[in-house]
């Protein structure tokens, strides 16, 4: 930047954390301000994994292909970002669309490799179950979310960034722009403000007239207590995905369309 610019970064989530980590790297004088610590509401949340997997068009797959390659240079700029380039086997869809998306994806160079149950059973031996086929990709991994906010926003710290725990309550406009923030009564300003504040990001920019079109469906993920090492990489079966946390926690979930579980509560 050619002069220093004020920016206000509102959340503290993965996503705050890596804008104000940039920022500061570029020049910036940044101050994060969240009301619920490093890591937010929706980062702990997170399955965290790190594809370009099925269900985009080539285009949008491009760019999480791109996504993928940021993570790489990211980490060797950040020694100490907890990530893990552990592989996903995948067998969560019918037979049929399963070999459609190794198709379709290997053909936009996807490293997919089709698998039976012979190097299922080496790349994870603990399933008790596997089916006839699966696929396999090396390089999908995982980044620890909570961990990686806050390599982010230590390394933003050390670079000058400061962080403020409040809650923001509206956006500060003068002149036709947002020129600071409100917060716990008093007025912040800044030259720059963004917002990164997850599904608390509509109410703060409806305060200046803005409609943010997101939707805020609910998910069900669960976490276990800490247990030995059962998972090499992440296992995307047919009804579950999982993955095992650096702590030997034990990370499942699946699609899960409404906040009522259904008939079947201890089944979801």
């Amino acid at each position: 930047m050619s002069s220093a610019k004020e920016v206000i970064v509102i959340g503290a989530g993965i996503i705050g954390a890596s804008i104000a980590w940039h920022l500061t790297g570029a020049g910036a004088r940044v101050t994060v301000i969240s009301d619920s610590g490093a890591g937010g509401v929706a980062t702990p949340n997170s399955f965290a994994w790190i594809n370009a997997s099925w269900g985009n068009p080539e285009t949008y797959f491009r760019l999480r292909r791109r996504a993928m390659a940021e993570w790489t240079r990211l980490a060797k700029d950040l020694s100490d970002l907890p990530l893990a380039w552990c592989g996903g086997l995948c067998w969560d869809m019918p037979a049929d669309r399963l070999q459609a998306y190794a198709a379709e994806h290997s053909s936009w160079g996807y490293g997919i490799e089709r698998v039976g149950r012979d190097r299922m059973a080496r790349i994870e031996p603990n399933l008790p179950e596997l089916p006839e086929l699966a696929l396999y990709v090396a390089e999908e991994g995982v980044a620890e979310p909570v961990a990686a906010t806050r390599a982010l926003l230590a390394d933003a710290e050390r670079r000058g960034a400061k962080l403020a725990a409040g809650t923001v309550t509206a956006l500060v406009r003068s002149n036709g722009k947002v020129t600071g923030v409100e917060m716990s009564g008093e007025k912040l300003t800044a030259d720059e403000v963004v917002i990164a504040a997850g599904a608390g990001a509509p109410g703060i920019a409806e305060t200046v007239g803005v409609k943010l079109p997101i939707e805020t469906p609910p998910g069900l993920i669960v976490h276990s207590r800490p247990y030995k090492k059962l998972l090499n990489g992440l296992v995307l079966a047919e009804r579950l995905h999982m993955r095992q946390t650096a702590e030997g926690r034990i990370i499942a979930g699946s699609d899960f369309g409404g906040a009522d579980p259904g008939e079947n509560a201890e089944g979801t």
